[in-house]
């Protein structure tokens, strides 16, 4: 299941960006699987994209940032990935929201703020997550970017990438 989901959000996440003129393609390549999900071009930029699908988010008003892969025993989401950017996609009664933010300014507010709690086995069971109120994080660190006007979009990725 949460395969599925997440290839929804990256198929989300990359037609957003389209509509803003930034040319995307999800991440085939099976040995870079873990280091971002989209390789995104804007005008002679290039960067990378991690995409998680918070599928409960909304529900239990939490982010979820995913930190282990425990069935394998080793580190996932934000603390391998390599990508410049982290695009959180939360789904609403059919509607999704997509937040971005850069990876580094994700781990430094990782690094400072404990976690409400830490989740073991999630998703689909082989996921370990620490959950954030949303109000603790997305407002203070992410951008909203489903909502927003395409010049304002292309300003706040210029001050990023």
């Amino acid at each position: 299941m949460s395969f599925k989901l997440g290839n929804k959000g990256e198929s989300f996440a990359k037609k957003l960006f389209k509509k803003f003129g930034v040319d995307c393609q999800i991440n085939e390549d099976y040995d870079k699987r873990y280091d971002y999900d989209l390789i995104c071009k804007h005008g002679k930029k290039d960067f990378t994209c991690e995409v998680k699908y918070d599928f409960m988010a909304h529900k239990t008003g939490n982010l979820a940032i995913e930190v282990n892969n425990c069935r394998a025993n080793k580190p996932s989401g934000i603390n391998v990935t390599k990508a410049d950017i982290w695009a959180h996609i939360i789904p609403d009664d059919g509607k999704m929201t997509m937040w971005i933010v850069r990876v580094p300014e994700l781990k430094k507010f990782i690094k400072k703020n404990e976690p409400l709690r830490k989740v073991t086995q999630a998703g689909d069971g082989n996921a370990d997550l620490l959950l954030y109120k949303a109000e603790a994080i997305l407002e203070p660190l992410f951008f909203r970017v489903d909502n927003i006007q395409k010049n304002k979009f292309i300003k706040h990725l210029k001050s990023i990438i």
